[in-house]
């Protein structure tokens, strides 16, 4: 995946997997304290220190483990972070070596991160060449799953799927039983993607999949299924006619939190825009019921491997939904014989929903627009700050008091995750 700011890697980088940390500030006058730091890393290993909360950067550097030679790097060097916001740990995976060799496949390693330095604690290398960036996924408190695929070429005449349990302490693999138990079974179910979390009760939430470890079950929740007649008629603007002229409604998994999962209805796609906007559904996996269903004046879409999807985004605690608002606009010449081609342009306003009180509460605008690269890069831990980047800018947005702030980027610099309230 080669600079992988291609659309489909891009977006998983920024998917499931990129957790952010609380911040406050409440003396705009003095000088921020470590709960006010923040550090925004880009593909490349670079980061920024910031004072997040004024949005004002105060330094740079690279993180530390992420090969020397970073300005001729050929993938993201810094990958799959996880953090632990209670040891305030963040995990990742990097390369150990900038680009990849002639079969195109490279070296990786895990290292744990001491946060409010980005220094390096603990590493483990994996001992297989790989053509593809491990996942990696938290289960707290004790333990860092990671998910690999392993080339054909390397072990028996086809590839296989490879979890590994370690500790979160010292990255060493565990041995026991359970460890045992848990990987073989993730092994067989594919392993796992990168926005894969382990929700209150244990669960992994994997997409629309829920993974129970303990029992073992895999439920994989249709979306349309959830459509009842009492369900349908809410969305009843939103159906589509179908080549059989029959009508019809169009959902599909959008976003996850904790044990809560949020479906979009009315998907918008280029060749099938949305003039009436979409709907919004919440559904609790644990209680087996829907939420909340919500009819937005503004287009939704998912994870579709076009740049600037999902546009649709839980904040941690699955209390609030956030819209992204955006044009289609025609965005280059037309390549003939090729029709011009349509994408995203970020508006700058995004819409914020109470999704278990199912109601609007405000539209914030984010000033300059974002344009075609604008996306959601997460959240912090009490939910009030979320970070969204574009090709210029990192945008603090302040969703209890509806505002946002800007900060420049420096040119090249693109955003795949923010680590804030460091410990």
């Amino acid at each position: 995946m080669i600079i992988d700011y291609s659309p489909s890697r891009f977006l998983v980088l920024l998917a499931s997997g990129l957790l952010v940390f609380g911040l406050s500030l409440s003396g705009a006058q003095r000088s921020p304290n470590e709960n006010d730091i923040a550090y925004v890393i880009d593909c490349g290993g670079h980061y920024l220190r910031i004072d997040a909360d004024r949005a004002r950067s105060l330094g740079a550097g690279t993180v530390a483990g992420v090969p020397e030679d970073n300005d001729a790097y050929d993938g993201c060097l810094v990958d799959s972070m996880q953090v632990d916001p209670v040891s305030g740990v963040a995990y990742a995976v990097v390369p150990k070596t900038a680009s990849v060799d002639d079969e195109g496949q490279r070296y990786y390693k895990v290292v744990a991160l001491h946060s409010p330095t980005l220094k390096v604690l603990d590493s483990r290398d994996i001992p297989y060449a790989l053509d593809e960036v491990p996942d990696l996924l938290l289960e707290r408190p004790n333990y860092l799953l990671v998910s690999y695929g392993v080339p054909e070429n390397i072990t028996t005449a086809k590839s296989q799927r490879v979890v590994e349990r370690l500790s979160s302490k010292d990255l060493r693999i565990q041995n026991d039983q359970a460890s045992l138990s848990i990987t073989s079974r993730l092994e067989s179910m594919g392993g796992f993607s990168a926005s894969a979390h382990f929700d209150r009760r244990g669960r992994i939430i994997d997409k629309s999949r829920v993974v129970d470890l303990a029992k073992p079950t895999i439920v994989n929740i249709d979306g349309y299924s959830l459509l009842s007649e009492a369900v349908s008629s809410t969305f009843q603007s939103l159906q589509r006619t179908g080549v059989n002229g029959k009508k019809y409604l169009d959902i599909v998994f959008a976003d996850a939190a904790d044990d809560l999962m949020l479906f979009v209805i009315g998907w918008d796609t280029e060749s099938r825009q949305s003039p009436s906007g979409g709907g919004l559904l919440l559904y609790d996996t644990n209680r087996e019921k829907i939420v909340s269903s919500i009819v937005t004046p503004f287009r939704a879409a998912p994870f579709d491997a076009t740049l600037g999807t999902p546009t649709v985004h839980l904040t941690p605690d699955a209390k609030l939904a956030i819209v992204e608002q955006y044009e289609w606009r025609v965005s280059g010449p037309p390549t003939f014989p090729l029709a011009p081609m349509q994408e995203r342009f970020k508006t700058g306003a995004v819409a914020v929903y109470d999704m278990h009180a199912g109601i609007y509460l405000r539209t914030i605008r984010l000033d300059p627009e974002p344009g075609y690269s604008g996306r959601v890069v997460g959240f912090s831990t009490h939910q009030r700050l979320m970070f969204y980047a574009s090709a210029e800018n990192l945008y603090v947005v302040n969703l209890d008091r509806g505002d946002s702030r800007a900060l420049p980027l420096p040119e090249g610099f693109l955003p795949i995750a923010v680590l804030s309230g460091v410990k």
